[in-house]
């Protein structure tokens, strides 16, 4: 083969994979009750191929297995500090200070400049094994969950647990973004953004699966498909499918 023919081959073969991709479009913005549209700027919006965020479920399930599996001697370790603190807190009795004063003191822990009452040592080893009691039942709590609260834990971080993606684009001052993805594939698309209403500030986050196609349909980010509503459900809730899938296959 000629210097010439591998030049032509290596042509044709950068025109066909840059005939493959395509430039996909969007927008993204809200709309208040009051019928106001807000354009956001400055939002990261990312690309993660299917395969990768198949791959990255698979992960995830693997983990939530593991969770699953140790928590039987997690919750008999954890039953056993807590019968532990409990006894220390009955040895000390109620807080220092009148019986009628226990509610205060108990929500009054976290506030240093709180006035001592009586004994200060002895009030220190209250609150600590008072303190210890409560992390203890909420781990317990946590121990004694069940698969689909490990999924509900884990899909609350999934795309935290995705591979990098493999297009980013930054929405413009109109909120309109770019993105150069392979034609005919799907990709999930995830994005957040912040707004100041006031003296508050609203999240918005979308995650919503995209495959582009000739047809030069935008992709519109907004209100109505942002993680929280039903549209915007579609794709944690086939990425929990293939999680709890997953972890069925993996347990056998």
């Amino acid at each position: 083969m000629t210097i010439r023919t591998v030049a032509l081959c290596a042509t044709l073969m950068m025109l066909t994979a840059c005939k493959s991709e395509m430039q996909v479009t969007g927008d993204v913005f809200v709309a208040t009750r009051g019928g106001q549209t807000y354009k956001l700027a400055l939002v990261n919006v990312r690309a993660f191929a299917e395969e990768d965020v198949r791959k990255a479920t698979t992960a995830q399930a693997q983990r939530a297995n593991a969770s699953v599996i140790r928590m039987p001697a997690l919750l008999d370790s954890l039953t056993k500090q807590a019968t532990a603190a409990t006894a220390r807190l009955a040895a000390l009795g109620d807080a220092p200070g009148s019986s009628a004063n226990l509610n205060v003191w108990k929500l009054s822990y976290t506030s240093p400049a709180f006035p001592m009452v009586g004994d200060k040592s002895r009030w220190n080893a209250w609150r600590l094994a008072y303190l210890d009691s409560l992390f203890l039942a909420t781990r317990i709590s946590q121990a004694q969950a069940n698969p689909d609260s490990v999924v509900a834990s884990m899909m609350a971080s999934i795309v935290d647990a995705f591979p990098p993606p493999v297009a980013t684009a930054k929405s413009d001052a109109d909120g309109e973004f770019v993105l150069t993805l392979e034609r005919g594939k799907r990709y999930a698309l995830h994005a957040e953004a912040t707004r100041a209403v006031f003296n508050n500030t609203e999240q918005y986050e979308w995650l919503i699966w995209v495959t582009p196609s000739n047809d030069g349909a935008r992709v519109i980010l907004a209100n109505d498909n942002m993680v929280d509503t039903a549209a915007g459900r579609e794709a944690k809730f086939q990425i929990e499918q293939w999680m709890q899938m997953e972890m069925k296959m993996s347990a056998k």
